[in-house]
Parts: structure tokens; sequence; C-alpha cells
């Protein structure tokens, strides 16, 4: 297949090859003639030295190794009218490479926890024509074998543990965040001095700002606060304004704070998992992978000092232990399986992921080293994603996986920016009953004046007279 050889046959000049893939056999050794020199005219009869390559097998058979149940990438489904059905997104590309090249695909399916290793060997040893599976580029095998153009992407993500739940104590101070606390307190805080200094201040003060029937003035406003009825009223209007804001402050933020605050206790809300890559080293977190990525995590350049490698079937284990929020560990896989796995357990205890992923990794198919299919298998890869047919079979085998809502319990806080408007009203307030204020001296001292004028006027024409 990968050499021609330049004969003389019967005093004549010509190319022959090998073609093992004909009509009539899948392993013809037979030397065919593809080219002849003419001596009279001295040219070849075609300018074809070396046979183009192999698009069409004549229905021979490929051996194909693939690996175990690996949901969606390759799924072995239970009897189907007594037969085994293979499925997922790889099955689809090797029937339409058998389809398309003609070629009947026997495949070799590797069962066993060590399938990928097994797999490789095939190829390897010539034991198998290419290796499709679930697999990404590793600088390890190039020396031994080639790989494909990439055909799926995957993301490599970090599972971790979930952060841990508040508790009914904490919930009550999670309704308003910190700055909307201390202008909450400010306010109360504010209120209360005046309130507590008024109340040492003379009786026409305490008149003046609470009314004639004012009582234990500090009650009074411990009660506002918490809802009760305020039965005095000041006498003048700044101090009536002051209140009615005042009231009107609370009303609002005491109806906020309880409606939330049964939202809150209901939630079941979790404090914030670590969010970044660089927060899980800091925090000394062990990253648990399968050996073929941890490659790409060296990449990274990241210091990953707690870096252990593990095997597939030791996913479940690993997944039980991280679903403790006091664990300090991550693992990191494609995220496709662990969706798979999220799915399956009806929507508890599902695992989350780092909002930082690593990157984006590319599957390949293995084939032999220096092999004649693998120019003709990257040919068919690149029509099919030219055509749209990989990502159709990527989306239809995650389609068929049971798929998890995730509702997001964690409510969040009520801000300053949600009752900006409150404060600004009582701000409102106080510069309107400071108006007021001013206003009411202004007029004070005005009747002041006349009451002043009209007692002196009696006593001035009765002078003028004398």
């Amino acid at each position: 297949m990968n050499a021609s050889f330049l004969v003389s046959e019967n005093s004549q000049i010509v190319v022959q090859t090998f073609l093992p893939y004909n009509e009539g056999s899948c392993n013809d050794t037979t030397l065919r003639t593809i080219n002849s020199f003419n001596e009279q005219t001295q040219t070849w009869r075609t300018n074809k030295f070396f046979p183009e390559r192999v698009d069409n097998f004549y229905g021979c058979a490929l051996k194909i190794a693939t690996h175990k149940n690996v949901i969606p990438y390759i799924v072995w489904e239970e009897n189907v009218n007594g037969n085994r059905l293979l499925k997922g997104r790889v099955i689809h590309l090797i029937n339409a490479l058998s389809l398309s090249l003609n070629f009947t695909a026997d495949l070799d399916y590797e069962p066993s926890e060590v399938a990928y290793d097994n797999c490789y060997r095939k190829v390897e040893n010539h034991e198998a024509d290419m290796f499709i599976g679930n697999v990404a580029v590793q600088k390890t095998r190039l020396e031994s074998m080639d790989f494909s153009l990439p055909i799926f992407f995957e993301f490599l993500k970090f599972v971790i543990p979930p952060g841990k739940s508040y508790t009914q104590v904490e919930n009550f101070g999670r309704v308003f965040d910190m700055l909307t606390w201390i202008l909450i307190f400010i306010v109360f805080g504010l209120f209360g001095g005046i309130v507590t200094v008024i109340s040492f201040c003379s009786k026409k003060a305490k008149i003046y700002a609470f009314g004639f029937r004012y009582g234990n003035v500090f009650m009074d406003y411990l009660a506002t606060i918490f809802g009760s009825a305020l039965l005095i009223s000041p006498k003048m209007n700044m101090p009536r304004i002051i209140i009615v804001k005042f009231v009107l402050f609370c009303l609002v933020i005491r109806s906020i704070y309880q409606g939330s605050l049964y939202n809150f206790l209901q939630s079941g809300a979790k404090a914030d998992a670590v969010q970044s890559i660089d927060e899980m080293v800091k925090k000394g977190y062990t990253f648990f992978m399968l050996k073929s990525y941890a490659d790409y995590l060296d990449l990274s350049g990241q210091n990953y000092a707690r870096k252990q490698i593990v095997r597939l079937p030791d996913f479940d284990e690993i997944l039980e232990k991280i679903s403790d929020t006091d664990f300090k560990g991550s693992l990191m896989h494609t995220s496709s399986l662990i969706d798979y796995k999220n799915g399956m357990k009806n929507g508890s205890a599902t695992s989350l992921f780092c909002k930082e992923y690593l990157m984006t990794v590319p599957m390949v198919a293995y084939l032999r080293k220096n092999y004649y299919l693998t120019e003709i298998v990257n040919e068919k890869i690149g029509i099919f994603s030219a055509a749209g047919l990989i990502d159709f079979w990527d989306m239809i085998s995650k389609a068929s996986l049971k798929t998890v809502k995730v509702v997001n319990e964690n409510r969040k806080p009520i801000s300053f920016r949600s009752l900006k408007g409150m404060f600004e009203i009582l701000l409102y307030a106080y510069g309107v009953s400071v108006i007021c204020w001013i206003g009411e001296i202004i007029l004070h001292l005005a009747k002041r004046y006349q009451f002043e004028k009209e007692k002196i006027l009696p006593f001035y024409h009765q002078s003028k007279k004398t």
C-alpha cells in the first residue's frame, strides 16, 4: 500500500503495486500494474505512479477497538430482541466511517476496567486497525501511534465540595447585606440617641418633640420599631414630619424583613463553594484525575502539589467523598460524564462544578503508526464536521441522558441598592423637617415681634400726645 515498484515485464517497463482491497479479495497480495512505459512514444500511459488513497474497502472488515460503557460516548444497551446494541456518539462515528468507506466494522469491544490501556496496546501491536473512543491526545502515545483530527471537544472541569449550609440563626442576619444593616442601625441609633437626649431635657422640650401626653418616650420609640401604634403627637410640624417618616421607614423595613426571612429559613441555602482553581490550590485541595488528563493539568503552569492519579471505577467513591462539605478535594474530568452521573442521582447530592474550568480538550481516534488509513479517516472526519454531523451526534447522545434541574437555593441578601429609595425619602424628610423648623422659628419670631409692636404702640402714641 505504501510502495510502488518499477519493473521490466515482457520487455516492457511497468509500475506495479499492491491493491489488497478489491471485489474479489480483502487481502490480495498480487502485484497489480498501475502504469506502463511506451518505448515507441517514449511516454508513460498515465501520470499516476502511486495508487490513490484507499476509499473503498469493498465490504472488507476493519478491526476497531472501543472501550467499556462511558455514557454518553458509548452505550451498551440491554438485550434488544436477543442482541446487545452499542449506541452513542462514538458508535455513530464508526457507523458513518463504515458506510462512507464501505468497510465492515469489526468492533473489538473491551469491557474490562483496563479498557483504555488494552485498546492502545491492540493498536500498537497491530491487533486492531484503529481505536475510537472518548480519548484525548497524549504525548506519551505519539511515538507509537498516529492520531486523527479532533472529533469531539470536551470541557475539563473540576467537581468541588458544596458550601456549608447556613444555620437557622445565621439566616436571621442574611436578609440584608452588610452595608444595608449598617445604614439601618445608623438610622435606629440616630433616632434612639435623639430620643434619649430629649428625655433628659426640660418639660417644654419634651412637649415640643413628643406632645402633651408623652410617657416613657424610649419605650414608645422601641414600640414604633416593632410595629405598635403611636398614640402621641408632637405639637410642632418638624417633629411630626420626622416621626411620621420614621414610622413609615420602620414599617417598610419590618415588612421586607419578615417576608424575606421566611424564604431564607425555608431555602436550605448554602455558602458559596470555591470559585476558582487558584482558590482550590491555596486551600490545599487534592486534585484527582485520570492518567490521560494529568498532562493537561501540567500545561496550565499552576503548581498542583496535591495531584493524585485514579482509575475510572474509583469515581463513584471519590464523588461520594466530595459531596462532604469538609472534604478538601476535587475531581477533574470531562463535564459530560459528570452530568450523566448527576442525572442518575435523580437530583439528590448532585455534583457541583467549579465556575472556572481548566480547558477544552480534543477527543481523537488512534491509528497504527504511519498507517495508510490515517489520511482518509482524517478526510472523512473533516467532511462529517463540516456537515454538522459530529455536532448532531454529540447533541442526540447527550439529549438521551437524564437531566437534573439544579435549583439555586442561595437567595441573595437584600442590598442597599434595593432600599436606596427608602433612605433617600428619609433624607428628604429630614430636609423638609429642617425647613419647617426654620419656618416655625421665623413665624414665631414674627408673631413675637408683632405682639411686642402691638403692646408698645399705645404707649408710643400716648407719649407723643403728651
